[in-house]
């Protein structure tokens, strides 16, 4: 079983995230979801995992839409040494449905530690990638301990991607892209429609 963890804050879309999620679910999932109360969304995420009974922990963001099954197609290529996202697509707002391009699976971060898309160059149902966006991924429940992936000392919210990839080499893992199964994400534009700081 996967438990789907959502970190909100002032989320219009947790809601519509959450349905899509029962909507598109084949096995057995559970989601806790809970609002920001001042503690950071990693000190957040951890107190949710400590709640979660699933043997695979899912972060996703509060802005999302999801594939058919797209919880059996992950589980169904997982270990205990990867971090796993669908690929990713992106939301129209307006009518809240998934934009189909572009497909996004490769990812990496520059040298200012800022995650940055990297064009696919790889036909593969699985790509291993430097890191991940950070809106969507899976890992094993003590794996996610292990590696301290929700380490605090790291900020409050934002830039969780680069923390995957660094996590996952430093203990001799990786991150991978599932091609099988998508999730769309909600893209803010400006800094304006962030409801907290990303300095």
């Amino acid at each position: 079983m996967i438990s789907i963890i959502i970190p909100a804050k002032k989320e219009k879309h947790l809601q519509d995230t959450i349905d899509s999620l029962k909507e598109h679910a084949k096995g057995e999932i559970e989601i806790l979801a809970r609002e920001d109360y001042g503690i950071g969304q990693r000190a957040l995420m951890n107190e949710l995992v400590k709640e979660a009974r699933g043997e695979y922990i899912m972060k996703c963001d509060a802005h999302c839409i999801f594939s058919k099954d797209f919880d059996t197609r992950l589980l169904d290529k997982m270990d205990n040494k990867t971090i796993m996202s669908p690929y990713l697509l992106s939301i129209d707002e307006e009518d809240w449905t998934p934009r189909p391009r572009p497909l996004m699976s490769e990812y990496a971060f520059d040298t200012n530690m800022v995650m940055q898309h990297v064009p696919s160059s790889s036909d593969d149902l699985m790509v291993e990638t430097m890191c991940l966006q950070g809106s969507c991924w899976v890992v094993d429940r003590q794996t996610y301990w292990a590696w301290n992936l929700g380490e605090e000392e790291l900020g409050s919210w934002g830039f969780q991607g680069t923390e995957l990839g660094i996590k996952a080499y430093l203990n001799g893992g990786r991150c991978v892209t599932n091609k099988d199964c998508f999730y769309a994400h909600l893209f803010r534009q400006t800094p304006d429609k962030f409801p907290y700081d990303r300095d």
